[in-house]
């Protein structure tokens, strides 16, 4: 409830707006053979709200980005089960295949691969859904011996957008392509590629933006300037998911920051938080003092045994060079090496912020250790 005060001082009460969301996934899973590539996705984006989806190559992101735009269906008959997981058969009923909403709606029982010609494991795809959602795929997908102007043209016939030649000039000018649209694509470098598929995406004025590695292969300028097209987006209420493997673009676009790990979610937190969890790093390169056997080999049990019981240490991890340390935001680590230098040969320490693999290993290793009931666990050095 809220309260207004009015002219005159009289208080007025009203109820605040309804939260909605434009994609709601529960339980979601999704098998290709006897392997599950999503299992049990749980998932709500807000309307205009911009999440970050992160994952190793295998994780399931492409999956579950097919999941959102209809491009595939959620398997049947995943059950969570106190001795494990059971797959059900093909005659599972929605409930079984979890649930997928999209602007507040449920796919219609006749998308489901009923049609005659849909694929059982695809869902309908309705013109109403088509103009709701904007997709920019991993591959840049243009047609090369035509013009920018043209190849819009082409997707603004498809998409049936009114007053297409106005449309598409404001496009080009939100990437910054106007003057060149005359051009053929194959002029183009890969930064402006990039840029007319964006457009593209853009063309219908969708509700939803589903952008794959926005940034994929282009140069750093290209990369700030496709940055701000979505940081346009967000100011215009639309929402957005972004799929990347670059730290620096999660914490410069994103609200919050979805992982993957083997097909589940193993955080759905903001980038601030992510980077707290995980700690500060502090990289130490040396050897023990008087001994001549590799670091790694005596290094870590000897820095676990001096550090485990200071407060602020998170995790300690041994390296081909040295070891890492995780440290609380508030934990000195100048004080810590000075600790060390009695007993290792320090060469070289520096203090800095996790890169994305190194949070990724923390929450996928937490993950492992809550899920095997273990209360320490050696993790592997970040590849």
């Amino acid at each position: 409830m809220f309260q207004h005060l009015k002219l005159g001082g009289k208080l007025e009460t009203f109820d605040a707006p309804a939260e909605t969301f434009a994609i709601e996934l529960e339980n979601v899973s999704c098998n290709y053979g006897s392997r599950t590539v999503l299992r049990g996705i749980n998932l709500r984006v807000r309307t205009g709200e911009i999440i970050g989806l992160v994952g190793q190559n295998g994780a399931g992101k492409t999956t579950l980005i097919n999941v959102l735009c209809r491009l595939q269906s959620p398997s049947p008959g995943i059950v969570s089960g106190a001795g494990g997981d059971e797959r059900g058969n093909s005659t599972a009923g929605a409930a079984d295949r979890g649930q997928v909403r999209m602007f507040g709606q449920m796919p219609p029982q006749s998308a489901r691969g009923s049609s005659r010609n849909s694929s059982p494991n695809t869902y309908g795809i309705s013109a109403n859904f088509r103009a709701r959602i904007g997709v920019l795929p991993q591959e840049t997908a243009l047609y090369e011996q035509l013009s920018a102007q043209q190849n819009l043209q082409f997707a603004a016939t498809l998409y049936a957008v009114s007053d297409s030649k106005k449309r598409i000039n404001e496009v080009l000018e939100i990437v910054g392509l106007l003057s060149r649209r005359s051009e053929v694509v194959s002029s183009f470098s890969g930064g402006m590629k990039r840029r007319l598929a964006i457009a593209r995406a853009l063309l219908h004025d969708p509700e939803l933006l589903i952008l794959d590695e926005p940034t994929l292969g282009v140069d750093a300028q290209s990369r700030h300037q496709i940055w701000n097209y979505i940081r346009k987006l967000k100011n215009s209420a639309k929402t957005v998911v972004l799929s990347t493997n670059y730290l620096d673009e999660a914490q410069a676009l994103c609200d919050r920051i979805i992982m993957l790990h083997e097909g589940e979610i193993i955080a759905d937190q903001t980038p601030a938080h992510l980077l707290e969890e995980t700690g500060t790093c502090l990289e130490i390169i040396g050897r023990k003092s008087r001994d001549s056997r590799e670091s790694r080999e005596i290094s870590g049990p000897l820095v676990e045994q001096l550090l485990s019981s200071q407060p602020g240490v998170k995790r300690i991890e041994v390296t081909e060079t040295g070891i890492l340390v995780y440290l609380g935001s508030h934990t000195n680590p100048e004080e810590l090496v000075q600790l060390l230098r009695g007993h290792i040969e320090i060469q070289n320490f520096r203090s800095r912020s996790p890169d994305l693999a190194e949070i990724f290993q923390h929450f996928a290793v937490s993950t492992s250790q809550n899920s095997r009931g273990l209360r320490q666990c050696q993790p592997r050095p970040c590849e």
